[in-house]
C-alpha cells in the first residue's frame, strides 16, 4: 500500500489547528498530525519523519523561527519541507525566516486554494525526491555527472526541461542570450556571470513538476486555481536547485523572478535591490517571452507594454538595455534601416529612430525627434551624470 504524505500542523490556536486540518484533508491524501506547541511539534517530527511542517509563527514556549532553525539543523528531520504561516507582513521577518531554512511564507489571513496549491506542489516535488533517493538511479547519474562535468549536469537539467515543458529549450536559449548580452553591458564578476547564465537556462526548471494538463494549456485559458498552480513553479525551481551544491546560488534566483521591482510582487515581495540581480533580468525575460508568443504582437508593442511598467514590475536600468537586445536581435527588417551611433557623433538634423533614455530609464527624446544644437548640450549634460549606455539609434537617411 502507497504510503501518505506526512504533514505536521503547528498552531497553538485549537480552531485553527482544526481549520488547517479540514483544508488539506479534503480527500484524505496525507496523514496529518496536529500539534499545539513546538515541544509537541518536535516529539511528533522525531517520531513520524513528515515530509512537510507547517507551523505558525508566534506561539508560547517558542517561535516557528526557532523551530524551523532547529528541524534545519537535525539530520534527518532537515529534509522536510517547512511552511511558515504567520500575520507578519514584514520583508525583514520574511528574509530571516528564509535564510534560516524555511521553504516558504505564507501570511495570515491566507487563501485556503493557495496554502493548498502549495503543498501539493511540495508534495509532488518530495515525492520526486524520495523516489530518486529510493531508487537511487537517477541520484547517482546526477552525482556521476557532476563529478565528470558540471556543465553535463546543466545539460542533463535543460534536457529533462525540454522533455516536460513545450518550448522550453528555445526560450531558454534566448534568455541565455539576453543574459549574455546584459554582462558586456554591466560590471558583473565572473562567478557572478556563470551563475546568471545557469539561471538563464534553467529558469523554468520548476515546471517539470507541474501536470501535463497545465503544462499545455494556454495561459489566457487557466483558471484562478491553475493560474496559482503555475506561479508557483519559482519556488519548486528553488527547491530543485538548492540540493545541488554548485547550483545553490541559482536557487534564490529562481525563487524571485517573479517579484515586481516596487514591492507588490511574488513570493516574498522583495523591492529593488532587495531582489537578487539575476531575478530582476529574469522579471523582464519571463514578459519578453510573454509577448513574443503572441503572434500579432511587434518589437514596437512589446516595448511599449514594458515601459508602462518601468520602476514598477521592472528595473529601469535592465529594462532599457534589455529592450536594446529586442531590437538590435529580435527585429532585423527595422535595424536595417538604423545606424547606431555614439553620443560625441551626434550632428543637428539626425532623426531619432527610437526612444533616448538614460541608464537610470530617464527619457530624454522621443522617437522621430530631430536633433538640435540644444538637444546637444541637453544629452550630453545628462550623459554625465546618467550615462547612455545603450547608444543613439538614428535613421540612416537622415
Amino acid at each position: 500500500m502507497k504510503k501518505k504524505p506526512i504533514i505536521v500542523l503547528v498552531e497553538d490556536e485549537p480552531l485553527e489547528l482544526v481549520l488547517l486540518t479540514q483544508i488539506l484533508q479534503h480527500n484524505s491524501e496525507y496523514e496529518i498530525h496536529q500539534a499545539l506547541n513546538i515541544g509537541q511539534a518536535y516529539e511528533i517530527c522525531e517520531r513520524v519523519t513528515p515530509d512537510i511542517i507547517i507551523s505558525d509563527y508566534n506561539m508560547p514556549g517558542g517561535n516557528g523561527y526557532e523551530f524551523c532553525n532547529k528541524i534545519k539543523k537535525d539530520p534527518v528531520q532537515k529534509k522536510a519541507f517547512f511552511i511558515m504561516l504567520s500575520g507578519i507582513n514584514q520583508v525583514d521577518t520574511i528574509i530571516d525566516s528564509l535564510h534560516i531554512g524555511a521553504d516558504d511564507y505564507l501570511t495570515k489571513p491566507y487563501h485556503a486554494e493557495e496554502l493548498r496549491s502549495r503543498v501539493d506542489a511540495f508534495v509532488r516535488i518530495k515525492t520526486l525526491q524520495n523516489t530518486v533517493e529510493e531508487n537511487n538511479i537517477h541520484l547517482l547519474t546526477l552525482n556521476q555527472a557532476l563529478d565528470e562535468s558540471f556543465r553535463g549536469v546543466i545539460e542533463l537539467l535543460s534536457d529533462l526541461m525540454e522533455l516536460r515543458v513545450p518550448n522550453a529549450s528555445y526560450r531558454s536559449n534566448r534568455a541565455k542570450s539576453i543574459v549574455g548580452w546584459l554582462c558586456t553591458k554591466l560590471d558583473i564578476q565572473k562567478d557572478q556571470i556563470d551563475h546568471l547564465h545557469f539561471a538563464a537556462l534553467l529558469h523554468e526548471i520548476g515546471k517539470i513538476s507541474l501536470p501535463d494538463v497545465l503544462l499545455n494549456k494556454n495561459i489566457n485559458d487557466l483558471s484562478r486555481e491553475e493560474r496559482i498552480e503555475l506561479d508557483n513553479y519559482p519556488i519548486r525551481g528553488q527547491l530543485l536547485m538548492q540540493d545541488i551544491p554548485l547550483l545553490r546560488p541559482v536557487a534564490p534566483i529562481l525563487r524571485h523572478q517573479l517579484e515586481n521591482y516596487d514591492g507588490t510582487g511574488y513570493p516574498d515581495r522583495l523591492q529593488r535591490e532587495e531582489i537578487p540581480l539575476g531575478s530582476r533580468i529574469l522579471r523582464i525575460i519571463n514578459a519578453v517571452e510573454m509577448g513574443l508568443q503572441n503572434s500579432h504582437s511587434t518589437i514596437q508593442l512589446i516595448e511599449d507594454e514594458l515601459m508602462s511598467k518601468k520602476g514598477i514590475y521592472y528595473d529601469p536600468q535592465l529594462l532599457i538595455l534589455i529592450i536594446d537586445y529586442l531590437h538590435a536581435n529580435e527585429n532585423t527588417v527595422e535595424t536595417e534601416n538604423l545606424v547606431r551611433i555614439s553620443v560625441p557623433d551626434l550632428m543637428q538634423g539626425m532623426k531619432i529612430a527610437r526612444s533616448l533614455f538614460t541608464s537610470s530609464g530617464k527619457k530624454l527624446l522621443a522617437k522621430d525627434a530631430v536633433i538640435t544644437e540644444k538637444n546637444i548640450s541637453y544629452i550630453n549634460t545628462y550623459h554625465q551624470k546618467d550615462p547612455i549606455l545603450v547608444g543613439i539609434y538614428v535613421y540612416k537617411n537622415s
